[in-house]
């Protein structure tokens, strides 16, 4: 019986989106993807999430190119959430959901997120990068615009935890020159 649930961060966020479990697929045929992500397919299911992919791995590539490339999947975003501390990425097309958290927990400078950044294995292009509760005091427009201007995603987002912490965190990023939304957890 597939998984499904409400995608609840990013710009993606209210979405009906699918687990696709992984573990069980023969990667000697890439075309077993395809088939995973159709036998999830419903009525409003607009993304699926890929349950213990093996990230990195030629074969995926190939099931996520099939999948791009074949009509019955149009429509359904495949999403990954992964951290920015993670080693292993897919070259193929997915809709990137970086979590840049770790590089925003301890209050940082702009040449240590520089040198940190700098440091990161190699990283895919992000449709969107999430920050869940920064240190307040990286909430600044040189520390956001550096993450922003470095990690270049078409979407951007600060998750606090209240209502409070919302407003103090749009009151900071108001001078910030790149486009960053302040969102509560929920």
């Amino acid at each position: 019986m597939p998984s499904y649930h409400t995608i609840t961060r990013g710009a993606l966020e209210g979405r009906v989106a699918a687990k696709v479990p992984c573990g069980g697929i023969d990667w000697d045929e890439p075309q077993n993807l395809v088939e995973a992500i159709l036998r999830v397919r419903a009525p409003g299911l607009t993304a699926v999430e890929l349950e213990d992919a093996p990230w990195g791995e030629p074969a995926l590539d190939r099931g996520l190119l099939l999948c791009a490339a074949d009509a019955r999947c149009q429509g359904v975003e495949v999403i990954a959430q992964r951290s920015v501390s993670e080693t292993r990425w897919a070259s193929a097309p997915v809709w990137w959901v970086l979590d840049a958290s770790p590089l925003l927990r301890v209050p940082t400078e702009s040449p240590q997120l520089i040198h940190a950044i700098n440091d990161l294995p190699f990283l895919p292009q992000p449709a969107e990068v999430i920050v869940e509760n920064p240190h307040f005091a990286n909430l600044s427009a040189v520390v956001l615009d550096e993450i922003h201007t470095r990690l270049d995603p078409e979407h951007a987002w600060i998750y606090v935890e209240d209502r409070e912490a919302a407003k103090r965190a749009t009151r900071f990023l108001a001078s910030a020159s790149t486009g960053w939304g302040v969102r509560v957890a929920t």
